[in-house]
């Protein structure tokens, strides 16, 4: 009996272990960049969010690229990419700070160089719905870097908001780039 006993303990924490394994997140194993010019849209592939956001200042800074967005694999239940469900445009001018609607987050982005490159704008976003992520907008905050430098959210975070310079440091002191992050449920 006490065999028993112990035995069903460990089948029931192992359940435990391998269900946990598979909720929501964001598996940071399983990245890829996407990089273009000023002016030139990029986006997350399906199945995966916006964790990384590198922008440039005159030259291209980001590894040879104006842009460079790093999306990561979402983890959830449902293993299959959810269907595109609502996506709004958002644009801003240099310096300002570009947010996403509650429960969206950036899975296009679009940053210029010293001019407004991204269809009249200088930062333009693309936020939809269409992941399995709930985001908690109760801890949510802005990271800035400077040209070329790659600012990331940090474990479970994912970017829902974006800060592009023009030609100088507009997103704050020293800053040319700036993200919103906020955290996945």
């Amino acid at each position: 009996a006490i065999c028993e006993d112990i035995m069903w303990k460990i089948a029931t924490f192992l359940v435990a272990v391998s269900v946990a394994s598979v909720q929501a997140g964001i598996d940071r194993t399983d990245c890829r960049v996407y990089a273009g010019g000023y002016g030139q849209t990029v986006s997350c592939a399906g199945g995966y969010v916006p964790v990384a956001l590198c922008t440039s200042g005159r030259d291209a800074d980001c590894n040879g690229y104006y842009t460079r967005l790093t999306c990561c694999r979402e983890t959830s239940l449902a293993e299959e990419v959810p269907e595109p469900r609502a996506c709004t445009a958002r644009s801003g001018g240099y310096g300002a700070q570009v947010y996403c609607s509650t429960g969206q987050m950036a899975l296009q982005v679009c940053t210029s160089g010293r001019d407004a490159d991204c269809g009249g704008s200088y930062t333009s976003l693309q936020c939809c719905d269409d992941h399995s992520q709930t985001i908690s907008t109760s801890s949510c905050g802005w990271l800035y870097g400077g040209y070329g430098a790659t600012v990331d959210c940090s474990a479970n975070r994912v970017i829902t908001g974006v800060c592009s310079s023009g030609r100088d440091a507009d997103c704050g002191t020293g800053a040319y780039t700036g993200i919103y992050c906020c955290t996945v449920l």
